[in-house]
């Protein structure tokens, strides 16, 4: 078995990193940020699941989605 002391020193750099006051505060803005609208779109609009297969499809339908929802803000 060998020890990687590049990895192992790069694994400690990040662990410190996140569990500095700057990496929790940047954990904690992600997560709201993000959970916030994909919540607020599965709960209060019901949009669970997409209608079309490929990856373009899907883009375009939730592209679709996404200024219908910017309309109803106005």
């Amino acid at each position: 078995m060998k020890i990687n002391l590049l990895w192992e020193t790069l694994k400690s750099e990040s662990n410190n990193n996140i569990q500095s006051e700057k990496g929790i505060f940047y954990r904690q803005i992600r997560s709201i940020q993000t959970e916030g609208h994909f919540g607020d779109i599965k709960e209060n609009d019901n949009f669970r699941r997409f209608n079309h297969r490929t990856s373009e499809k899907v883009y375009k339908e939730f592209l679709l989605y996404a200024v219908g929802r910017n309309l109803n803000k106005y």
